[in-house]
């Protein structure tokens, strides 16, 4: 489901603990630019980051991929890939789970669970929505900056909650 924090919970797992790894990594919107035609883009910005070279480029994604399994292979890496739809990105951006270093992590965010399963990944945190009450207090944080009473927008603020869920 979109719309329930998992980018959001991601990006602050990233921020927390990124400084623990030899290398690390977040691609963001990967099914959007996936589909534009920007795969080729998301491999050269993971391969960039990790091992900390400006505008690298690859030839294609196949070197891409070669490029990943070969000279990022042994490093202790962290990648995160925001919104992944299909098992074939999962494929041309990782390649295989075996080919990272020790203790690397990689978090997946996805609305399609299947993706999971075909990639035989088994660890899976499924983000719940937030319950009425913990929805309210969060609108109010951001909408009000502070925990407060919301005056005469009581009625409005629940509409608001429940319209966005």
């Amino acid at each position: 489901m979109g719309g329930i924090g998992k980018t959001t919970l991601a990006s602050a797992i990233y921020a927390h603990i990124s400084s623990q790894f030899e290398g690390y990594s977040f691609i963001e919107n990967v099914r959007e630019v996936s589909k534009k035609g920007g795969l080729k883009t998301l491999q050269e910005q993971l391969i960039s980051e990790i091992l900390m070279e400006k505008d690298l480029k690859v030839g294609n994604v196949g070197s891409a991929l070669s490029t990943i399994r070969n000279r990022v292979c042994r490093k202790k890496v962290l990648i995160v890939l925001d919104d992944v739809d299909e098992s074939t990105e999962l494929e041309n951006l990782v390649g295989e789970l075996d080919w990272f270093g020790f203790g690397s992590r990689i978090i997946i965010t996805t609305r399609n669970q299947h993706t999971l399963f075909r990639y035989s990944i088994t660890h899976i945190y499924r983000v719940e929505e937030l319950g009425e009450d913990e929805a309210i207090e969060l609108f109010k944080l951001k909408a009000f900056r502070k925990h407060q009473q919301m005056g005469g927008y009581g009625k409005l603020v629940r509409r608001a909650v429940e319209y966005a869920k």
